[in-house]
Order: C-alpha cells, then sequence, then structure tokens
C-alpha cells in the first residue's frame, strides 16, 4: 500500500513540474534551458539517491533508505507554498476513470506477465493469462479513448508528428535507460565485487555528465541544428554508450568496460531528455500543459518498468542457456538495447521528417 500511495502521489507531482515550467517561460530559449536544468536535476537527484543509499546500506541498513524522503519532501512543500505562483482551480474538469483504470491494469497485467514468464516461463497459465489480458485491456483503453467525451489522452494532443514521435522515443529511451543502470551496477557488484558505496561512487560520473549536457549544452545544440538532428545525436551517443557496455566480461575492468559506456550514454540522454520534453510541449495549450507532462512522464516511466522487466527476462533466458554465466545475461541486455535505439532513431527519422520546431537562427 504505501509504494502505491507513494506512486500516486508522484504522478500528481512529476507532471505538474513540466507544466509549470511551461506556465512560467514562454517557447524559446528561456524554456528550453529550464527544461535543460529539470532534466539535470532529475539526474542529479537520482544519483544523489544511488550514492546515499549505497552509504545507508553500507554502514546503517537498507531500510534506513526510506527514511531519506520525508525531510525532502518537508522542505519541498514549504518552498512550494512560498515560491510558486497560485493558479485558479479550472472548472468543468472531468476525470477519465475508465480509461485511467483500464490504463494502469493493462500496464500492470504486463508487467506481471513478463515477471511470471522470466520466473516459471512463459507457457506458465498466469503468465499467458497476464500477457492476453493485458493486450485485451489496452485495446479497449483505445476504444475507450476514442468514443469518451472527456478522454485521459485526447487523440488531438497526439495529432502532431513530433510529439508522438517524442512521446515514443521517450517509452522506448526510458527502457534502456532503467536496464542500463541495473545491469550496470549488478556487474560492478556481482562480478567487479565492487561494495553498494562503490557502485554509487563508480557511476557519478555519468550524472555529471547528464547534468552538464542537459544544462549547457543541449540548449545551445537545439538553437543552433534543431530538435530533430539533436535528438538523432543523443540517441546515437546512448545506442553507442550500450556497444561499449557489450564489451564487458568476467576479467573485465570499470575503467576499460563500464565508464566509456556510461559516460557515452550519459551525454545521448543529456541531449535527448530536455529535446524531446520540448518537442512534447512545443505548441501545446495553457488547459493541455498538465496532461502534456503528464504523457511525457508516464512514457518514460512506463517505459522503464516495462523495458526493465523485458530486458531482465531476456537476461535471465540468455543466462539459463549459458550455464548461469550472469555476464552473458548482462551482454544479451545491452546488445538489445543497441536494437532499442535504433528503433527509436528510425522513429525520429521517419516522423519529424516534415517539422523542426527549433530552427536555426538566421
Amino acid at each position: 500500500m504505501s509504494r502505491f500511495l507513494q506512486g500516486a502521489s508522484a504522478a500528481f507531482v512529476a507532471p505538474q513540474a513540466l507544466a509549470i515550467i511551461t506556465d512560467l517561460y514562454s517557447e524559446g530559449a528561456g524554456r528550453t534551458r529550464a527544461l535543460g536544468i529539470f532534466q539535470g536535476a532529475t539526474a542529479a537527484g537520482a544519483s544523489a539517491g544511488i550514492v546515499l543509499g549505497g552509504i545507508l546500506t553500507e554502514y546503517v541498513g537498507w531500510r534506513s533508505v526510506f527514511l531519506v524522503n520525508p525531510p525532502i519532501i518537508v522542505v519541498l512543500c514549504i518552498a512550494i507554498r512560498r515560491v510558486l505562483p497560485t493558479k485558479t482551480r479550472r472548472a468543468g474538469a472531468r476525470l477519465d476513470f475508465a480509461g485511467a483504470v483500464l490504463a494502469t491494469a493493462s500496464i500492470a497485467l504486463l508487467i506481471f506477465g513478463l515477471s511470471q514468464g522470466q520466473q516459471h516461463g512463459f507457457a506458465n497459465a498466469a503468465a499467458l493469462a497476464a500477457l492476453v489480458l493485458a493486450v485485451v485491456l489496452g485495446v479497449t483503453f483505445v476504444m475507450v479513448e476514442k468514443r469518451g467525451k472527456a478522454p485521459m489522452v485526447p487523440l488531438g494532443v497526439l495529432a502532431d508528428p513530433a510529439r508522438r514521435a517524442a512521446l515514443s522515443m521517450m517509452l522506448l529511451l526510458g527502457a534502456v535507460v532503467a536496464g542500463y543502470v541495473y545491469f550496470t551496477s549488478l556487474y560492478l557488484q556481482d562480478v567487479l565485487h565492487l561494495s553498494p558505496l562503490d557502485t554509487g561512487l563508480a557511476l557519478i560520473p555519468a550524472t555529471g555528465t547528464v547534468m552538464i549536457t542537459a544544462t549547457v549544452i543541449t540548449r545551445r545544440a537545439l538553437a543552433r541544428f534543431g530538435v530533430r538532428t539533436v535528438l538523432l545525436v543523443g540517441l546515437f551517443f546512448v545506442g553507442l554508450g550500450q556497444l561499449w557496455l557489450f564489451t564487458i566480461s568476467n576479467t573485465g575492468s570499470y575503467q576499460v568496460n563500464v565508464l566509456g559506456g556510461i559516460v557515452l550514454t550519459a551525454f545521448g540522454m543529456g541531449l535527448a531528455f530536455p529535446t524531446a520534453s520540448v518537442a512534447v510541449t512545443s505548441g501545446i495549450g495553457a488547459g493541455e500543459r498538465g496532461l502534456a507532462g503528464g504523457l511525457f512522464v508516464t512514457s518514460q516511466q512506463v517505459g522503464q518498468a516495462i523495458g526493465l522487466a523485458t530486458l531482465a527476462t531476456i537476461a535471465a533466458a540468455r543466462t539459463s542457456a549459458n550455464h548461469g554465466s550472469l555476464v552473458s545475461g548482462y551482454k544479451a541486455s545491452f546488445l538489445v538495447a543497441v536494437g532499442i535505439v535504433v528503433v527509436a532513431i528510425l522513429i525520429v527519422v521517419i516522423q519529424m521528417r516534415a517539422r523542426t520546431l527549433i530552427k536555426r537562427p538566421t
């Protein structure tokens, strides 16, 4: 129940962060810079959590990690009341309960089915039933959204090819990011035998790269080259980083097999994430900014959940086929991640062919 409440609360907060940014900054350099800082701060928080979690796990105990959030939340609540502008509630808004239930149930069953298949095989009755029901509920969700008077995801918001491409890319990139952090951490601990603290510290170069790229480099690159080009370059570096990580071995090292891969991946993420947020929020109306933020965050989170379940299933199958070799499973996940990046590149190339959101200056 506590995890459910935490997830539901995050679902309220995360979309509103993007909505507030788009409210405070009009389209252009100011909003691009703000979105870059937002993505950089997100990366910094993730890294700080990993390092602090490693310290607490190693010296206090894993349960202590749950004590980190409450004081931070108290400070944020005070800051929100003092700093953020007060908005009048939009009258007449209706909630799409049917769409929300169908979408949530479909995603949950898909993840459950994948995890059951990983543990018991995909011929398992529970895995098959969950996967089939996930597809049925997903199709039903699409039908309900098409016919609903107040759909959770209005089709008009997805009419823009650039926005569809950015959301699709975030879904796929979310899978890659979740898998790369998870399997890199496992490799560092289970194969290279680093402690939880040392593992967290080993990932700091990646976080620093994301922060610098997102806050300093991306906004300048967008102004010069445009959304499509920056997204493609970002995805290229993410794919290159995953290829680098594919070189891991039982006799490998952090300096040779890991460091370059995580830095290249992080550099690509620092380009792709802020650029995708610009594409998703560009041209959106005031009443749909929360929806755009919700779609952006949801696509990333759903991609992470489904992607990690899928990659873990593939890694487990590869490990089992190679007599329990953990490295063979990790390598398989990185190779599949490269394929996912290639699909994302194709989507951007095809969907964004006709339009660039941020032009080169004249």
